[in-house]
């Protein structure tokens, strides 16, 4: 007769128990399910920042990323290889940017990466930036040069520049990096040249050379038109107050002086003996041009003519003239002045003989 053998009880207790341990085992084995809330403590509180950025600067290197909205604070670290070790470059920034100018040598690679604070929960790090930071460029000064006289030495430096970097001149109003002011009473600035001596100035920006540059003020000096009334007792005198280089071109001024019994006949120039009439144009002479009203006296109108045909008062009797006509109005009065002067020169005969 076969019989079922039958495991005693204890053995059932001891193998249930090992099958929920084995259970149990298995479920902490297993991944968290994708919905699972985070756990307090844990980067899961805060993103990551975004796009980092490492660019090689003249002696730094220069990160950008993006912000983090509840980040309150900001750690980078660096390393010499993209596995590590890494080191904690600077922490507590508050701000999306930074300057690495901490023992960066040439041609040497270097990594970085960022994390986000919120509280004292650090979030998972940023992608990895890299950049190999170039040998340091090398640079030339610019200088600018007053250039008042051919020993003038007043300069001021306007900055260092590497080969091929842009250059825009300064005004002369505000020159180099102290802004000095160099304009100067009487002349025209006309640009900077790299010649001292040179006539004509420019400025264009250009490439720095691979070289220093000097660049020297050029200057032209300015001349005055000035009017001269010659006389004048009425009108307006024109004023100029433009300056004019030599050779430019001047245009003679609309108004016009007057001068009673005359009449104005335009401008005569000193420097070339011309005369020019409002609009007319010359070129301007160097040391400055003179312009001097002409003046024709006007002719005599028929008043002044009777004036002048009148006769003038005789100066004694022997000129006056023969003796008024009868039936003039002024007879009566003339033989009166007759008699008188014949009575005179009567006493004065007499008064001869008698001293005799």
């Amino acid at each position: 007769m076969h019989r079922t053998r039958t495991l005693p009880s204890s053995s059932l207790a001891r193998g249930a128990l090992a099958l929920l341990l084995a259970l149990l085992l298995g479920l902490s084995l297993l991944p968290p399910t994708a919905n699972a809330e985070p756990s307090a403590g844990t980067d899961a509180l805060i993103d990551p920042p975004g796009n980092l950025q490492a660019v090689a600067a003249h002696d730094h290197i220069e990160l950008t990323w993006d912000s983090v909205g509840n980040a309150e604070r900001y750690s980078i670290y660096r390393s010499g290889s993209s596995t590590g070790p890494w080191d904690l470059l600077a922490d507590n920034l508050t701000e999306t940017s930074y300057e690495d100018y901490y023992n960066i040598f040439p041609d040497y690679p270097y990594y970085y990466y960022v994390t986000a604070f919120y509280g004292e929960v650090e979030s998972a790090p940023s992608t990895i930036a890299s950049v190999t930071w170039p040998a340091p460029v090398q640079t030339y000064p610019l200088t600018y040069v007053r250039n008042y006289t051919p020993e003038d030495a007043w300069f001021t430096p306007g900055g260092d520049f590497a080969e091929g970097d842009p250059v825009s001149p300064s005004s002369a109003a505000s020159v180099g990096l102290l802004q000095d002011d160099y304009t100067r009473s009487g002349y025209r600035f006309l640009g900077w040249s790299t010649d001292r001596s040179a006539i004509q100035g420019s400025m264009a920006a250009f490439d720095m050379p691979n070289a220093a540059v000097s660049l020297y003020a050029v200057w032209a000096p300015e001349f005055a038109v000035v009017y001269d009334g010659n006389g004048n007792d009425g009108g307006i005198v024109p004023a100029d107050a433009a300056a004019y280089l030599e050779n430019e071109t001047v245009t003679v001024a609309t108004d016009e002086p007057t001068r009673d019994g005359y009449t104005f006949a335009g401008w005569t120039a000193d420097h070339d003996g011309k005369v020019y009439r409002a609009g007319d144009t010359f070129a301007m002479p160097k040391g400055g041009a003179r312009l001097v009203a002409n003046w024709t006296p006007k002719a005599a109108g028929p008043h002044d003519q009777n004036q002048a045909a009148r006769p003038s008062a005789p100066a004694n009797a022997s000129a006056a003239g023969p003796l008024p006509k009868a039936g003039d109005g002024a007879a009566p009065l003339a033989l009166a002045l007759a008699a008188l002067t014949a009575l005179g020169a009567s006493g004065a005969l007499v008064a001869r003989r008698k001293a005799k």
